[in-house]
């Protein structure tokens, strides 16, 4: 028991060494989600480690101070064995006078008895203080390696939820950085097409404005084309009609001659109560 006890005086226990620790109880916690778990799970690991630890050093002080018990009844039972034997003996040997010097005796081995009595009372009250002070050791151990554990944990779960709220932070700055240039791409093209529009709606504008002054001359056209079509027609007409004005014959085949139908003047002649030129 005094191993045990110089071990939780010294901190020499498993757990509460300080050392680092390899597996699964270093307390590292795994990157990703499940971080905060692993976190939990290796607190809950090394409570369990502490408390076993304790456990442990109690039981081992608990069954030293039983082995001292028993070796206390073994002694007490040959002490008494050798007092009955030794009553025996003087019993056999004194002779009927002598009444006091067995009473002598027999006082003298109840002091003996009483003596051995107080001194299993203390060495059972010292065992009870060492039990009692061994728990008290495992006790604090563990929650100190609880309150380390629960310490670790919280800023564990702290830094991850830094990580996370920088991750975010980031991912949003990012988004907005890419939905500003989405914007300014938009707004470009948005500028684009208006001018585009504009471009278009004064090219139709021009379009119509000399669509509107080629028909005004295309009616003026059309309005004199019947007067040049009509001279020309007529020019022709005067030009291919013969100079007597008057009817002239058909053939067989019901086309013009050009000579004069019977009873017409011919050419150059006048037609009938006109004067001679």
């Amino acid at each position: 028991m005094s191993l045990a006890l110089n071990q939780f005086r010294s901190g020499e226990a498993a757990g509460l060494t300080g050392a680092p620790r390899t597996g699964a109880a270093t307390g590292t916690p795994s990157a990703g989600a499940n971080g905060f778990a692993s976190a939990m799970a290796d607190s809950i690991a090394d409570f369990q480690t502490a408390h076993s630890s304790a456990t442990a050093d109690a039981d081992r002080s608990r069954s030293a101070h039983e082995a001292r018990a028993d070796d206390h009844a073994r002694a007490d039972d040959h002490a008494r064995a050798a007092d009955q034997a030794a009553a025996y003996r003087e019993r056999r040997s004194m002779s009927g006078d002598r009444p006091a010097a067995l009473q002598d005796r027999a006082d003298r081995a109840a002091d003996r008895s009483a003596d051995r009595w107080a001194d299993r009372v203390t060495d059972s009250a010292a065992a009870r203080t060492a039990d009692s002070a061994a728990a008290r050791t495992a006790d604090s151990a563990a929650a100190r390696t609880a309150d380390s554990a629960a310490a670790r944990t919280a800023d564990r779960a702290a830094d991850s939820a830094a990580t996370r709220a920088a991750d975010r932070t980031s991912d949003s700055s990012s988004a907005g950085s890419t939905t500003s240039l989405a914007n300014a791409s938009s707004a470009n093209a948005s500028t684009a097409t208006d001018s585009v529009a504009a471009d278009s709606a004064a090219d139709r504008a021009g379009a119509r404005t000399g669509n509107g002054e080629q028909s005004s001359t295309g009616q003026d056209a059309s309005s004199t084309e019947p007067t040049a079509a009509a001279q020309s027609a007529d020019s022709a007409v005067a030009g291919a009609t013969p100079p007597h004005l008057g009817t002239v014959a058909s053939n067989a085949s019901g086309l013009e001659t050009g000579e004069p139908a019977a009873g017409e003047p011919a050419a150059g002649e006048p037609a009938a109560g006109e004067p001679a030129a």
